[in-house]
């Protein structure tokens, strides 16, 4: 009846409007804020330290290669990027360029065209084929991170790493962030919404009581 349905709907936006529920619902956004907050940290850092690893293995192989040209000039680099890359298996990625921009050695197709950063670090994508296939077509996108050191008389030389596994784990951790604190929340709600509707039934109890 009308009535009946009124009185529902009282009884609904009542518990709705308890101390009970409100504080609950306060403690549940402030759990899932801080939850958030804690893993996030977790994340940054994470993330954070797979690029610090990343950049740190960039640069010793940077210096190993300064210091191979120094005693064997431009011959021995490429000589040495010829012999990492033949047959795909090198763990870098390199590319030796003329003073022409005629690519001489390597496993990329041209220099990452994207803006460094402050400390020279250049994060790009690029395409390599996948375990098995060597068609154009079958080339997927991967994410990389190197860095372009500028030699004498012209020529440039990139070495980098691809960091994609590792941005996928980022993307993972991130995307697990966020379903947890959505969780949090939900389920703090539902806590609410069921100590509120018991706080309602008891005061219903104690009015009936009273009459």
């Amino acid at each position: 009846s009308p009535s009946g349905l009124i009185h529902v709907n009282n009884r609904g936006a009542a518990f709705l409007r308890t101390t009970a529920f409100r504080q609950t619902l306060l403690s549940a956004g402030l759990f899932a804020l801080s939850s958030f907050v804690i893993l996030a940290f977790a994340y940054v850092a994470s993330a954070g330290m797979m690029m610090r690893r990343a950049d740190e293995s960039i640069n010793e192989e940077v210096v190993a290669l300064q210091e191979r040209f120094q005693a064997g000039g431009i011959r021995d680099i490429n000589r040495y990027i010829l012999q990492r890359t033949v047959g795909g298996g090198a763990d870098y990625l390199y590319l030796l360029v003329h003073p022409s921009g005629r690519a001489l050695s390597g496993n990329l197709s041209g220099l990452p065209d994207v803006q460094a950063d402050d400390e020279g670090r250049l994060q790009f994508t690029y395409r390599r084929p996948p375990a098995g296939g060597t068609a154009e077509t079958e080339k997927d996108d991967r994410a990389g991170r190197g860095r372009i050191i500028d030699l004498p008389s012209g020529y440039r030389l990139f070495v980098g790493l691809d960091v994609d596994e590792e941005n996928r784990l980022v993307r993972r951790m991130l995307n697990t962030i966020l379903a947890a604190s959505a969780l949090a929340l939900a389920l703090g709600v539902a806590a609410g919404i069921f100590v509120s509707r018991r706080f309602v039934r008891r005061l219903d109890g104690i009015n009936t009581v009273a009459r």
